[in-house]
């Protein structure tokens, strides 16, 4: 059985990536991280996923990594896609309403079910709930996935920093990469708040190729030849990156780079083919990755724990993922649509141009 949302075939690719980003993170979490933090047995599935896949390609994280970067790299291609078509006021104002009531809607059920989290105070929530705890020390951190969305929230910002360049994707990537570049530089200047924005930065580079991605191979507004220097310069500046602040994941054995290279490799297999339809259950993962993403954490692992003493950890595992999927579908239907909603209401009288369907996810 397959399902079509669109006549156009491109937000059937960009679908796909975002179901294998999230079954990617899910799996990582679900299958793998959460017996290992009771020092359960691995699941038989896990090793040999390991022992053929993962070991093997050095990738990181059970696929976790991999995960995150295949959002990032849907995110940049997304949002050059989402500039190009509307306002300074009507971008930031959509962007702002995909991220966030969804992300409050998560952070919200996360403090139902982990009353430690409430013992941080209401002021830290709210801070915690506006993501500037990320810019912080110490930091609070109210739901795990989160440090990923104000990676976001920065790339936003970025955009917006040189919106009226939108239309010029050469010097707009370039005068990016150069900001990037000077944040990592200066990290150490202004104290640990600026150190901790200049980390953030850091990560940015992975969301740029995404927008390379966009305009020199897919649209080609940029010459080849110039999209492959680009490119270079997106990679050496995540190299920078990695040698001066993310040095842990440096490393060839763990390493940050060659999992990317594998989501890249992924994203572009997949934005050649360009399928012109998905399995339903492809397609409907797709609709509620982002809930998905920010509920697998915490509800996932309020069902594991509740379905482990009465099933093996497989079972445990897998109603966790069901229950994660379910609350995800849920906060799909009552907050992050109504919010995509409100967002094309508010800026109706702002956007230059129709909406178009690349615009539904992050």
């Amino acid at each position: 059985m397959f399902r079509m949302h669109s006549p156009t075939r491109d937000i059937l690719f960009i679908q796909a990536l975002r179901a294998i980003g999230v079954l990617c993170v899910t799996w990582a979490h679900l299958a793998v991280s959460f017996p290992s933090e009771y020092h359960l047995d691995a699941l038989p599935l896990v090793t040999g996923v390991r022992f053929f896949v993962t070991g093997p390609l050095g990738i990181i994280q059970d696929f976790g990594w991999m995960g995150v970067c295949l959002f990032f790299l849907v995110s940049g291609f997304v949002i050059a896609h989402v500039a190009d078509r509307h306002t300074a006021v009507s971008f930031l104002v959509k962007r702002l309403l995909r991220i966030y009531p969804p992300l409050w809607g998560a952070i919200l059920v996360a403090l139902l079910l982990d009353p430690a989290l409430r013992a941080a105070g209401i002021a830290k929530i709210l801070l915690g709930m506006s993501l500037l705890n990320y810019f912080t020390v110490p930091q609070t951190v109210l739901l795990g996935v989160a440090w990923t969305l104000v990676i976001e929230i920065s790339f936003y910002a970025l955009i917006f920093l040189f919106f009226r360049l939108r239309h010029d994707p050469l010097m707009m990537i370039a005068l990016e990469l150069l900001f990037v570049w000077a944040m990592i530089v200066m990290r150490n200047d202004w104290g640990d708040h600026f150190f901790l924005f200049a980390a953030v930065c850091a990560y940015l580079p992975y969301l740029i190729t995404g927008q390379i991605f966009y305009h020199g191979i897919f649209k080609r507004t940029i010459h080849p030849a110039v999209t492959v220097l680009l490119l270079a310069g997106a990679f050496a500046i995540l190299l920078f990156g990695l040698t001066t602040i993310h040095t842990q994941f440096l490393p060839l054995n763990h390493s940050y780079l060659l999992s990317f290279g594998y989501a890249c490799f992924l994203f572009l297999v997949l934005l050649s083919l360009r399928p012109k339809r998905l399995p339903a259950w492809i397609a409907y993962l797709a609709d509620v990755s982002y809930p998905l993403y920010l509920l697998h954490g915490t509800v996932g692992w309020w069902v594991f724990l509740f379905v482990l003493p009465f099933a093996g950890t497989a079972a445990a595992a897998l109603v966790a993922f069901a229950g994660s999927v379910l609350a995800g579908d849920l906060l799909h239907r009552t907050v992050e649509l109504p919010s995509v909603r409100l967002g094309n209401r508010v800026t109706r009288k702002f956007r230059s141009l129709a909406v178009d369907p690349l615009q539904s996810g992050v």
